[in-house]
């Protein structure tokens, strides 16, 4: 029966897991497919010998590189200095995609400037790039500070190199994007473009330092007036999700103070991928060298919107026009398309409705290499004008036509797949949307409707029919949006995160929020006449199973701790439970009222940083209950691994098993991290488990504590055979006079060799319990122990971990380890360190659902807390009644 319910919720466990895997991998195939072109280049790397230690002490660990390309660029600096900061695990060449972009598109040949160029004041980019040895920034603050120290030299090095007061343009990737903020606010950097940066929600969250470090940069965003973009990868990027890349709230007040948050492609983009994706890297450096050209804030917010979010919120000011009786113009009715092939000159058209017009712009919006051609939306008003072409009698005033809405719509070719995989759209492809509300104006005004619905120019050939299929476009955010092409039996596959688990709320996202509209021209838009909405179940696994991973080991701690209280609380009745019979309690006992209590709790309207991040959304309360079933078997599966372990367990170690705690603290304190000093306890408790399984206690015809399963004892019964009468009172001291007289003496050798056995029951139940702990506590720590081998394998050793020298982490597990080491008997049994200490780990139960979801770093606090408590009373002179509750 014990075997049996383990076994199985174990494997469903894993089933789940297997299930959510795979539903994760096929998101990037369905919701959001990559069309990537693959970029080339001729690079070339010049280190900066100059940037050395006496700029910065760290420049025995970091390097500097100038990038070059091959026959393009000319090894001095000459232009428009970037630097671009790659992310964790980054290196420094994965700037040669971005910056081979930017030579190429500067010079039309080697050494020749480009006409989009040529007159206008517009400098060449200096691409420099900062070589972080492949640091796992993520998981570790002090990282991240000492790459945002390096790069603060490095910007002064470089700028050291130009002319006084210029600027420099920052291009971070993934977690460089981090760094980069963080140099904010500064005067010597004059725009910041992120790619793939986790802005609001980091993805390990393991350490508390890195949280100190979003706080400082959510700080910046607000108040510094440097412009921002953040460009995110969408459901593709299966390592940052989209609601983590975008932005905080803009700010108000002068645009130019506005931060950008929009997507780079009409196609998903991957992590890695970001950084060497053609339709994303050539923008990104066009954008560059449009910014080093840009005299202030307002222009750099133009240009970022142009290039990079193609919605062209910000535009040039217009002024209205008068057509007086001399001009010549044609009005079109209602119902009749103009179509212009091969315009010559300027021609005036008064239209009441769509406008179509080829290979054009409606400025600033285009397609790169657009024609000269240009339509200037106005709203005319004034007597109304016959469809012909004619000489007016009267004069129609006209002002600028104000868009709602401005921006590059994507036009998916029949009969291809959209996007094409590796190759996507071209960069002169595209549609410019042009949508604005007409005022209300007299009967006789020659606009009669409310809101015009599309006016357009298009860019496709002008005999390819139709002009514009029928296209759905989605949007969850104002920072995410998604295009779809519409065909007769085909679904598409909707991507919505309005709300996301540990995101606040924005102002532009309210819990519920999403907008569909259908664009087309030509035929095939009347053939629309409905659709259907229904969730995609497989899909929305994969999406949901990506935002709780931290989750599941705050949850799996969780749940060990209650086994730990459990078994605490039934030592105080009789022997303690071994973790399989606790396991197994748990599971019949304590497990369905937490998956009821999990769902209620579920439905409260906590703030996002607490348990599942939900704010009590009902449609998402079953989450509790299936992570709460999850977690329970993988520490059941967990259990089996340690026995495994155990089994297996062949290394000898002396009776010192660990060198004296003064030593091992003066090493964690100068030396290594913490999280050094916390593995080598577990893998020492794992030995002592091992051996106190392996060891027979007693010899003859009782079994050994290897052969059989270790049952538990009433401790009170008596030996005499008489029934305990001290049930319901309070343990009294015997006197030496009545202590029982015993005249045989195998009995009294016997009755040893049994209260031994008990006590090495005990202490080996109690120390299995905590071994399961520490196994769970090992996802908490062992990040950083990776940083840490990283850097020694990278850089040798420096001391990046300044903050991970806190011995009294790790103090109470160097402790318990020691002494369990040493002794037979339980260290921590109920008897021992008092009735009430056992709320420890209910607390520590608590902390691990309520907080460790967002702040998962809080449950190995409290937990080392927990059990240095329980040591301190332990040791403490001073002793605890018990109070055995009845």
């Amino acid at each position: 029966m014990t075997s049996t319910f383990t076994a199985t919720l174990g494997l469903l466990s894993l089933t789940l897991l297997y299930i959510c895997y795979h539903a994760a991998n096929d998101v990037r195939l369905t919701v959001s497919p990559q069309g990537c072109r693959m970029s080339w280049m001729s690079p070339s790397y010049l280190l900066q010998h100059e940037f050395n230690s006496s700029w910065t002490p760290l420049a025995h660990r970091y390097s500097l590189w100038l990038y070059r390309e091959v026959g393009w660029d000319p090894n001095q600096v000459m232009g428009v200095p970037v630097l671009f900061i790659p992310g964790n695990a980054g290196s420094s060449h994965q700037v040669r995609s971005i910056a081979s972009s930017a030579a190429r598109q500067y010079f039309s040949s080697p050494f020749v400037v480009s006409s989009d160029f040529t007159g206008r004041g517009i400098q060449s980019l200096d691409f420099f790039a900062v070589e972080f040895n492949e640091d796992l920034s993520a998981f570790h603050g002090p990282t991240i500070e000492s790459q945002i120290e390096y790069s603060a030299a490095a910007i002064s090095y470089i700028l050291s190199h130009y002319p006084p007061n210029t600027r420099i343009i920052v291009v971070g990737h993934s977690m460089g994007g981090i760094v980069g903020t963080a140099l904010l606010p500064s005067d010597d950097i004059s725009a910041l473009i992120t790619m793939s940066t986790p802005h609001t929600l980091p993805p390990a969250r393991f350490d508390a330092r890195i949280d100190e470090i979003y706080r400082r940069n959510t700080e910046s965003l607000a108040n510094d007036p440097t412009p921002v973009v953040s460009i995110c990868g969408g459901a593709t990027d299966m390592m940052i999700p989209s609601e983590s890349c975008i932005l905080p709230d803009p700010r108000g007040g002068d645009p130019g103070n506005a931060v950008y948050r929009r997507t780079g492609a009409w196609t998903g983009v991957g992590h890695r991928e970001m950084v060497w994706c053609h339709q994303v890297r050539w923008r990104v450096a066009r954008a560059a060298l449009e910014l080093g050209g840009a005299n202030s804030d307002v222009d750099m917010a133009v240009i970022l919107d142009t290039w990079l979010s193609r919605d062209g919120r910000f535009l040039p000011p217009t002024t209205g026009i008068e057509i007086s009786e001399a001009t010549t113009y044609e009005a079109l009715p209602e119902g009749m398309n103009l179509v212009l092939k091969k315009p010559i000159g300027s021609r005036t058209y008064l239209l009441p409705f769509i406008l179509f017009v080829s290979r054009g712009s409606i400025s600033p919006i285009a397609p790169q290499h657009s024609t000269k051609l240009q339509a200037l939306p106005y709203f005319c008003v004034g007597r109304s004008t016959l469809p012909i072409t004619h000489q007016s009698s009267e004069s129609v005033s006209c002002v600028p036509l104000e868009p709602s809405t401005l921006k590059l719509l994507p036009s998916p070719v029949p009969g291809k797949p959209f996007p094409v995989p590796d190759e996507g759209f071209d960069e002169s492809d595209g549609i410019v949307l042009f949508e604005a509300t007409v005022p209300r104006t007299p009967s006789d005004a020659e606009a009669r409707l409310d809101r015009i619905k599309n006016i357009a120019a298009d860019f496709l050939d002008i005999d390819s029919p139709p002009l514009l299929p029928p296209l759905l476009v989605h949007e969850s955010h104002p920072a995410e949006t998604h295009y779809y092409r519409l065909e007769h039996g085909t679904s598409v596959a909707l991507h919505t995160h309005a709300s996301a688990p540990y995101i606040p709320l924005s102002r532009f996202s309210p819990s519920y929020s999403s907008e569909l509209w259908i664009y087309s021209a030509g035929t095939g838009c009347e053939d629309v006449n409905e659709f259907t909405l229904t969730i995609d179940w497989w899909t929305t696994i994969g999406r949901v199973a990506t935002r709780y991973p931290t989750t599941l080991i705050s949850w799996c701690v969780g749940v060990v701790a209650l086994l730990m209280f459990q078994a605490w609380r039934e030592s105080g009745k009789g022997a303690m439970l071994s973790v399989s019979q606790s396991l197994v309690a748990f599971i019949c006992r304590l497990l369905p009222k937490l998956l009821a209590a999990s769902f209620v709790v579920a439905l409260l309207p906590l703030s996002p940083d607490y348990y599942l991040g939900t704010r009590g959304e009902p449609f998402l309360g079953f989450l509790a209950p299936v992570l709460l079933v999850v977690a329970t078997g993988l520490v059941c599966v967990s259990w089996w691994l340690i026995l495994l372990l155990m089994r297996h367990d062949d290394l000898a170690m002396p009776r010192s098993t660990v060198v004296s705690l003064i030593s091992i603290s003066f090493l964690v304190f100068l030396v290594v991290p913490w999280q050094i000093a916390f593995m080598g306890c577990w893998l020492i408790h794992l030995h002592t488990c091992a051996s106190s399984a392996h060891r027979k206690p007693y010899p003859g015809s009782v079994p050994s504590l290897r052969s059989t399963p270790i049952e538990s004892f009433p401790l009170r019964e008596r030996f005499d055979g008489r029934k305990d009468d001290t049930q319901d009172t309070e343990p009294k001291e015997i006197e030496p006079s009545q202590e029982p007289e015993i005249q045989d003496v195998r009995q009294v050798q016997r009755l040893a060799t049994i209260t031994d056995a008990l006590n090495a029951t005990q202490a080996y139940h109690e120390n299995t319990h905590l071994l399961l702990l520490m196994t769970w506590l090992l996802p908490l720590s062992m990040p950083v122990l990776a940083v840490w081998v990283r850097t020694l394998m990278t850089a040798g050793y420096t001391a990046p971990f300044n903050g991970d020298h806190n011995v009294f982490k790790v103090v109470p597990f160097l402790v318990l380890v020691e002494f369990t080491s040493r002794k037979k008997s339980a260290l921590l049994s109920y008897g021992n360190t008092g009735s009430y200490l056992h709320w420890g780990y209910l607390i520590v139960a608590c902390v691990s659902f309520l907080l460790g979801s967002r702040e998962a770093y809080r449950v190995f606090d409290v937990t080392s807390l927990c059990i240095g408590c329980a040591l301190v009373v332990k040791f403490s002179p001073v002793r605890f009644g018990r109070r055995i509750a009845t």
